[in-house]
């Protein structure tokens, strides 16, 4: 890490004034592992909330972890409105609060576990200081992560299953030929 600094004779210090890599950069190349659950727009959000809070910028940051939030569910309802477990209508007109009951069959348990996530969001932007938003942006990110984390998970062990059951069928084909 380069970290670019000045003297300031006025105060008689040394003042950073820049590093490379940024602390951004930093931050945003440890969420790169969500790129395949979230899709490229939303990982553009997850990773333009840590630059705006590294940056200082705190109710702009948690606009953008609000919009991933709300992707996350969003996802998750299509899914169920596809299988017909929950009404589009319904679940189209409902505030989240609704919306994360109508879903709570299909949530990951991180979701459950941390059900004021999205009051927090939402006062961040509504009411919060830039200050207070700063404050919590690391927990907040932490609970988003940890919800992308369950989702990640389940994405591989699905890919796996696909995987395992594609090459145990083609096992059984080359075995029933040597078989005959």
């Amino acid at each position: 890490m380069d970290l670019l600094v000045h003297f300031n004779d006025e105060v008689d210090r040394i003042e950073k004034v820049g590093q490379y890599p940024s602390v951004a950069s930093i931050h945003i190349s440890q969420v790169k592992q969500y790129r395949k659950v979230l899709g490229e727009s939303y990982i553009l959000d997850f990773t333009k909330a840590i630059g705006l809070a590294a940056n200082g910028i705190g109710t702009g940051s948690f606009v953008y972890l609000r919009r991933v939030f709300e992707h996350m569910i969003t996802e998750i309802a299509t899914e169920a409105i596809k299988n017909g477990e929950i009404d589009k209508t319904q679940f189209d007109s409902s505030k989240m609060e609704n919306k994360l009951k109508l879903l709570s069959n299909h949530l990951p348990e991180e979701v459950l576990e941390n059900k004021p996530l999205y009051g927090v969001l939402s006062a961040g932007i509504h009411e919060l200081s830039e200050n207070d938003c700063l404050k919590y942006f690391s927990v907040v990110r932490q609970v988003i992560e940890l919800i992308l984390d369950e989702q990640e998970h389940i994405r591989l062990k699905e890919e796996k299953k696909k995987r395992a059951r594609n090459e145990l069928g083609r096992i059984a084909g080359e075995v029933r030929k040597i078989a005959k």
